[in-house]
């Protein structure tokens, strides 16, 4: 009998062990459920928000490729202007040394054609045939040496019947040759023509 009443004792502090279980189950159930409306609303929300701001994030993402590819156009054209720029003041420098080298090149021709014209035009000592060797005109001479000599000749023959004018110049001075006459003979002296 003390086994039946340890048993029924048993039995009914079990049973309402069981109960209290399963009521305590309950519970942690009906908390698991509302947890998992919670988690089910709360992943809706965040699908809803995701929804909304994935146009906004591909928008900006649109807008910052949008101003990238500006920056880079800019930036290109930037560098195409500058290269632009540099190629045109190389040129710019290039036309100018060209100019001044062309500038230089005229000048030295002119200074040429000058130290030809007067190397034609210039006469120092020996006979001279007019007309063949010295052209008729005027000329302004220098002495050479300490005191120069001219004369103007009716022919080549050396005698004293030869000489139309003669000179012993010992500074600047001016000779008139004229077409008549024959030769022009100098000593010391440097005529240039005027």
């Amino acid at each position: 009998m003390v086994l039946f009443v340890v048993f029924a004792v048993g039995m009914a502090f079990g049973s309402s062990l069981d109960g209290d279980a399963i009521t305590e189950n309950e519970k942690l159930n009906a908390q698991i459920n509302q947890m998992r409306e919670e988690l089910e609303e709360m992943t809706s929300s965040r699908d809803s928000l995701k929804d909304r701001l994935d146009p906004i994030i591909r928008a900006e993402e649109a807008s910052a490729t949008k101003a990238a590819k500006k920056a880079a156009a800019i930036a290109k054209a930037k560098a195409e202007a500058e290269a632009e720029a540099a190629a045109s003041k190389e040129k710019a420098e290039a036309e100018a040394t060209e100019a001044a080298l062309k500038k230089k090149a005229d000048a030295e021709a002119a200074a040429e054609r000058a130290a030809a014209e007067e190397a034609a035009n210039t006469f120092t000592s020996g006979v001279y045939l007019v007309g063949t060797d010295i052209p008729p005109g005027t000329y302004r001479g220098t002495v050479t040496g300490g005191t120069g000599y001219w004369a103007r000749l009716r022919d080549t023959s050396g005698g004293m019947n030869s000489i139309i004018a003669n000179g012993l110049p010992s500074g600047p001075f001016v000779l008139t040759i004229q077409s008549g006459d024959n030769a022009v003979e100098l000593r010391d002296l440097k005529l240039v023509k005027m």
